[in-house]
């Protein structure tokens, strides 16, 4: 039996996962997950991805990126950050 290593994540999820990467320019590195409150064993990429499955699980109302980004970076020190 095989299987992958492939994250289970819900479509919403993904699109707005790569669209909130994407614009932020997140890398593929570490540290993420922690901020986020994920398992560490998750890249950055995984970790927005899993982080916001679970928030659109539990609050389904946030559905737009503004509404996801804001609650992204309230996760991170504001000196973490800076907003252009």
């Amino acid at each position: 039996m095989v299987t992958t290593h492939e994250l289970w994540i819900s479509p919403q999820a993904k699109l707005l996962g790569y669209k909130l990467i994407r614009e932020l320019n997140v890398s593929i590195g570490f540290g993420i997950a922690a901020y986020l409150d994920v398992n560490h064993c998750y890249n950055n990429h995984e970790a927005i991805l899993v982080w916001l499955d679970h928030l659109l699980a539990v609050q389904p109302e946030i559905c737009h990126m503004d509404s996801v980004k804001i609650e992204f970076l309230s996760h991170f020190p504001e000196s973490a950050y800076v907003l252009a």
